[in-house]
């Protein structure tokens, strides 16, 4: 199933998978949620914070 997917990723990519990881490392993604309202946001950061 992994192998398969991979494949489907690299088609649609036009890149490695290898690539395509070593892309997706760098993109973090936080939940904030107010837990009065149950209101989330979800901030998606494009780069690696240091």
């Amino acid at each position: 199933m992994a192998l398969c997917l991979a494949k489907v990723i690299e088609q649609e990519k036009h890149n490695s998978i290898q690539k395509v990881v070593d892309e997706l490392k760098d993109i973090w993604t936080t939940t904030l949620k107010d837990e009065i309202s149950g209101n989330t946001m979800e901030l998606v950061i494009n780069t690696k914070p240091h």
